[in-house]
């Protein structure tokens, strides 16, 4: 078996990660959760367990909340996009000024 050192697992500051049942059990089905990163604590009792600390966001990227959850490093997803943007109900998009 490889072992890897915690570091590795770690997602730094400003990724976005998508925590499910592989994080935590507390993510399984409908909890899944999209968190931006904004710290991480790895000094944990139980080996390859720690804390991330974050924004919770929602369906249109927007940070809604914050949080601090507890986590199995090798099962937390780094996204490599972040959430896509959809505009609000009711709003336009964003267009261009004519000069």
């Amino acid at each position: 078996m490889v072992q890897r050192s915690v570091s590795e697992d770690v997602p730094p500051v400003g990724t976005t990660v998508l925590l499910t049942a592989e994080a935590s059990p507390q993510f399984a089905g409908q909890h899944q959760l999209r968190l931006r990163v904004t710290g991480a604590e790895t000094a944990s009792s139980v080996r390859g367990w720690g804390y991330l600390r974050g924004y919770v966001l929602d369906e249109h990227g927007d940070a809604v909340k914050t949080r601090r959850v507890y986590v199995r490093w090798a099962g937390v997803q780094v996204t490599t996009n972040p959430t896509p943007r959809a505009p609000r109900p009711g709003t336009a998009p964003n267009q261009r000024r004519s000069k």
